[in-house]
């Protein structure tokens, strides 16, 4: 169990949520544990399809990178809090869908590295090249596939 001062910076992100950051948390808790099981149930291509399908993207607004980056941090509370764990892909697509929902274009990236003759994938999403869940150099460490054409 965490200790009480362990989990204060937790609870004082929560406090500090607006309420479209709360509208977002909750969209996040039952989108995170639902794509996670249609993830192991229907397979990546028909949850990546149905994820653009369902959301279609807005008419984009001013201040994009603000918003990419707290749809990112928010995705990332509600993932560090939900009893059912979610991998990086079931959220990448969570949040590449939430920002389609804002109008915000982003790209869902699924990278490779073989290392001691393991091979590992990663999923990640990027907005203006830039990455939003993961860190800077997770193009360096995975080598991204291609895009698919839009």
């Amino acid at each position: 169990m965490a200790s009480p001062s362990s989990t204060t910076p937790d609870r004082r992100a929560l406090l500090a949520l607006s309420r479209r950051e709360w509208a977002l948390l909750g969209a996040a808790a039952i989108l995170l544990p639902a794509t996670t099981a249609a993830l192991k149930v229907f397979g990546y291509g028909r949850v990546e399809r149905w994820s653009r399908q369902a959301v279609p993207l807005r008419r984009p607004k001013a201040g994009e990178a603000g918003t990419a980056a707290t749809t990112a941090r928010v995705v990332r509370i509600a993932a560090g809090r939900l009893p059912v764990p979610s991998r990086c892909l079931a959220q990448s697509i969570v949040l590449r869908t939430l920002l389609r929902a804002q109008g915000v274009d982003s790209q869902l990236r699924i990278g490779v590295r073989l290392a001691a003759r393991d091979l590992s994938a990663h999923a990640w999403v990027e907005h203006a090249g830039r990455p939003l869940n993961d860190t800077a150099d997770v193009a360096e460490r995975y080598g991204p596939l291609p895009l698919p054409p839009a």
